[in-house]
């Protein structure tokens, strides 16, 4: 990503208002056994306007969806920009100084997906475990998302760690 500064700022904004950062479960035993091994991370900025979510996407990467028009019938077509795993967060990391109502639920995502990108990473590589490190990191930071989710009004995470 190479963004100007002017670029970052104003994606960042538009990000704060427009955009979500997600940490999904994707793993059964996961989910069961409460390890985060099978977490991943995911940011998506919503809006009506195909063409400023078409802008972001040329600039940082992505896939631009349509989303499916179940509402209202008088409401406009809306559009999502998708980033996932090592993507976002190397998005995250390059909007992070102008984040604003995000900025901390930014924070403890990057520290997070440290741990999926990483060498001494194992995460989902046949079916083998994450390692007591990595796990550890995760916990840390999966418990800072958390809080500050939680904190904001946001939904409470169900996993317990």
């Amino acid at each position: 990503m190479n963004l100007t500064e002017t670029e970052k700022a104003y994606i960042a904004g538009f990000f704060d208002g427009e955009g979500c950062i997600q940490l999904g479960n994707n793993s059964k035993t996961s989910r069961a056994t409460s390890t985060l091994a099978g977490v991943y991370l995911k940011i998506q900025i919503a809006n009506n306007d195909k063409n400023v979510l078409e802008y972001i996407r040329v600039l940082v990467g992505g896939t631009l969806q349509k989303r499916a028009k179940h509402y209202r019938a008088n409401w406009k077509q809306g559009y999502y920009l998708i980033i996932c795993g090592k993507k976002a967060a190397a998005f995250l990391n390059e909007i992070l100084p102008y984040l604003h109502t995000k900025k901390s639920q930014a924070s403890a995502v990057i520290m997070f997906a440290e741990t999926l990108y990483d060498p001494w990473r194992v995460l989902g590589v046949a079916g083998k475990p994450l390692t007591d490190k990595a796990l550890k990191l995760r916990s840390i930071a999966f418990r800072g998302f958390r809080q500050e989710m939680e904190a904001q009004g946001g939904r409470k995470l169900s996993w317990s760690i």
